[in-house]
């Protein structure tokens, strides 16, 4: 049987290790969050927040119905997928690494299903 190919080669989980696992692993992913899903900040300077997840929906008034819904549920989705990709990002950082004879056992145990 030839092994399964990883969406994310060991060079780059090594990179996402680094940059979102440890110390300042949350951070970062705070910070990418609010990049890419930013909340509204009610306490910000007036001009200075942006609502980047709805720009571009500043037409809604001008479409069907229809073409409201759908391009409302294409923006819900996109943020979903967002945040579903920095969750995978998280999860890939704190995965613990198996030392050979972990995976001896643990392939010895799935030879066995």
């Amino acid at each position: 049987m030839e092994p399964k190919q990883k969406r994310y080669s060991d060079s780059e989980i090594g990179i996402i290790k680094s940059l979102f696992g440890g110390e300042n692993g949350e951070s970062n992913l705070k910070l990418l969050r609010k990049v890419f899903l930013p909340k509204y900040d009610y306490e910000a300077p007036l001009g200075q927040t942006v609502d980047s997840l709805w720009m571009g929906l500043d037409q809604l008034s001008s479409m069907s119905p229809q073409d409201r819904e759908v391009a409302i549920l294409v923006q819900i989705r996109m943020n979903n997928h967002l945040e579903q990709q920095l969750l995978t990002l998280k999860f890939l950082a704190n995965e613990k690494e198996l030392s050979e004879e972990e995976l001896a056992k643990k392939k010895k145990a799935d030879s066995t299903k």
